[in-house]
């Protein structure tokens, strides 16, 4: 019986993985971004 699931998805831009994450999973990530991978960000 399998209780958890772990998938991982390596991405070099920050931005593109959050949208495929949001796309995949129909949802906003529950991560806690730093301030300065959100500087990046922009």
């Amino acid at each position: 019986m399998i209780y958890e699931m772990t998938v991982q998805f390596r991405v070099l831009d920050m931005k593109k993985g959050l949208w495929w994450y949001e796309t995949l999973l129909n949802k906003k990530p529950d991560l806690n971004i730093s301030i300065s991978m959100k500087r990046r960000l922009k």
